[in-house]
């Protein structure tokens, strides 16, 4: 059927008024047809399906920082443990000094006691120049009175068999010590 087309400036005010009512009537049916397909249950399914993706939409942004946090954490506690490795390596080697400090002790107290050895031979020596200051004093004292003549070394200094036989022990008494250690 072919559709007329009429002429709006041809109508008379009651068709107009006519065409007005019908197409209110055509809008109103549609409304209904609208509110229903609304209330229908696929529509409403639509609607439901609409708001989970929303939500899921919403989940996966929270994942996603999630994720973004636990890589984080994770790359942290790898360089914690990287640290930690570093800080137990350091332990263990003040450990290793420290029990090499400790095989240290015998040597010290070995220290000690030949620096008490040579404390002694120290004062044994101060006291046999001592010695040696009163015997050369007597012997002068002694070469004055008799008016013997004194034999002298090279540098000119009186020679003592006495200081000689002393210094002799001092020597020997020095060996003995060193063959002892």
């Amino acid at each position: 059927m072919a559709k007329r087309t009429i002429s709006l400036t041809r109508l008379t005010p009651v068709q107009l008024q006519q065409r007005l009512i019908y197409t209110q009537s055509e809008l109103a049916k549609y409304k209904q047809q609208v509110e229903r397909y609304q209330n229908d249950y696929y529509y409403g399914l639509i609607d439901e399906l609409q708001q989970k993706n929303e939500q899921l939409i919403q989940q996966n942004e929270e994942l996603n920082k999630q994720v973004t946090l636990l890589k984080e954490e994770r790359s942290l506690r790898e360089k914690l443990q990287q640290e930690n490795d570093k800080l137990m390596t350091e332990r263990q080697k003040l450990e290793q000094q420290l029990t090499d400090h400790d095989s240290l002790q015998p040597l010290q107290e070995k220290k000690q006691q030949l620096e008490t050895e040579i404390a002694e031979v120290s004062q044994q020596l101060a006291d046999l120049k001592k010695e040696r200051a009163r015997l050369t004093s007597e012997e002068e004292n002694t070469v004055e009175e008799s008016d013997i003549p004194v034999e002298t070394n090279a540098d000119s200094s009186p020679a003592l068999s006495v200081n000689q036989e002393e210094s002799s022990w001092f020597v020997r008494n020095l060996s003995e010590k060193k063959k002892k250690r």
